[in-house]
């Protein structure tokens, strides 16, 4: 009878560790990419939230820089880079990485002026402004025209390049 039981437990704990391995593949499996522009708009709401902070905590400028210096790298090389090549998109998708542009040319002027000068609070909230206005033309125009081109799988594939690639940045940083 005790060899038996014994058996039995041996039974019971291969039986759990194959079902609790199929669950774990299982829920592997049907886990949902993360879509370029869910990403994308993730990414807005954490800018917006590190702007409003550093316009009050000055140290948290660089935090700043290097979020936006990646997010616009790789929203150029990621999704831009297809968008490009659709006709109704290249004039927003050009528009958008011109404002990039801007924006670097703002935050390295800012990274040279002392945070003490007067000059560095009136030119940040240019940053500020300029900003904003960037990430509603994507939010309002861009995104929603690049979901009807883009597929389900282009935009999760995009999505988790993104979150990788923005992972790996970030810790350069």
């Amino acid at each position: 009878m005790n060899q038996l039981t014994r058996l039995f437990g041996l039974i019971a704990l291969l039986i759990g560790g194959i079902v609790i391995i199929g669950f774990v593949m299982y829920g592997i499996r049907l886990k949902k990419p993360v879509n370029i522009f869910d990403a994308l708009e993730d990414d807005h709401s954490e800018i917006r939230e590190l702007i409003n902070g550093t316009y009050d905590d000055r140290e948290r400028f660089s935090e700043l820089k290097a979020l936006l210096d990646v997010h616009h790298q790789l929203e150029e090389q990621i999704p831009f880079e297809v968008l490009k090549a659709e006709a109704n998109l290249v004039k927003d998708t050009l528009e958008a990485i011109e404002e990039h542009h801007v924006i670097e040319l703002l935050l390295g002027e800012l990274a040279n002026l002392p945070t003490e000068d007067d000059r560095w609070l009136a030119k940040f909230s240019v940053l500020q402004e300029f900003t904003e206005h960037h990430l509603e033309e994507e939010e309002e125009r861009l995104f929603p025209e690049s979901r009807k081109i883009l597929s389900e799988g282009q935009m999760g594939d995009m999505g988790m390049r993104f979150k990788e690639e923005k992972a790996r940045l970030l810790k350069q940083y």
